[in-house]
């Protein structure tokens, strides 16, 4: 045969081949929009159906542009199905793959770990992302929530006060400083906080509880004399006076008139 025949012949065979591998590929693989999938998974997300949302996200191939978003998202939904371990895992993976993202991937990864009781990573892993991301509002106050939950409420303290001076309007953060400054003993300064919260959130999703803190500390009652008991005084705690004048009940008392109609003893 002719070598340039020969060498056509090859040439052809080549790109038939070529060609019947792409179609098998692209059969066995088909091109998806990823934006289109994460767009969908994140309608299902937000109408609770977690499930139905992890398997559009897993669809996003490694290899995809996208897949540092659906990993995210990925993990996020894990997360809200109670899908801990899960959440975790998928979260270091982002870490891991991501290292730009580590900040909101970690913190994803403590969150989950913080509902599973696993309270010292969960605080690890908050200040590696806050490392990374110091004027994240919202890492404080994750890591004072886990610091109250402990019990730690100096520290509590100190993340929801760094918290709200990044963002001061984040109610929560009222909240969670209200009640820590309750479990010192130092009422005033926690009806202060309190206050604030329901000046920024007046039907927030802590109201009532904030209402409720609110009328304990004004009645004086057991659990709060409790707190007052065991309270320990720092320096800028300088509200004593008015303390002391909560403490006594003396705007309770039915000659104390009132500047306003409503009777109530908040």
């Amino acid at each position: 045969m002719n070598p340039i025949k020969t060498k056509l012949c090859i040439t052809i065979l080549a790109l038939l081949t070529l060609f019947i591998f792409n179609s098998n590929a692209q059969t066995n693989n088909p091109l998806i929009n990823s934006g289109e999938i994460i767009e969908k998974g994140a309608k299902l997300h937000d109408d609770k159906k977690y499930q139905e949302a992890i398997a559009e996200y897993q669809k996003v191939d490694r290899s995809d542009t996208n897949y540092v978003n659906a990993l995210y998202e990925l993990s996020n939904s894990c997360y809200a199905d109670s899908q801990f371990t899960k959440s975790i895992e998928y979260a270091k993976l982002g870490m891991s793959l991501f290292p730009q993202k580590y900040a909101i991937y970690s913190m994803q990864a403590a969150n989950a770990m913080d509902e599973m009781n696993r309270n010292e990573e969960a605080l690890q892993l908050y200040d590696e992302a806050i490392k990374k991301n110091p004027l994240s509002y919202i890492l404080y106050f994750n890591k004072g929530v886990v610091n109250f939950k402990l019990k730690k409420y100096e520290e509590a303290k100190k993340n929801m006060q760094q918290c709200l001076l990044i963002y001061p309007y984040y109610s929560s953060a009222h909240y969670f400083l209200g009640k820590t400054y309750m479990m010192q003993g130092n009422l005033v300064a926690a009806l202060l906080a309190l206050k604030t919260y329901l000046l920024i959130a007046p039907s927030g999703r802590y109201y009532v509880n904030v209402i409720n803190a609110m009328s304990s500390i004004a009645k004086v009652n057991d659990e709060v004399l409790e707190y007052v008991k065991n309270a320990s005084r720092s320096k800028e705690d300088n509200f004593s006076e008015l303390q002391d004048i909560l403490l006594s009940k003396l705007a309770l008392d039915r000659q104390y008139k009132l500047k306003v109609d409503l009777e109530d003893n908040i």
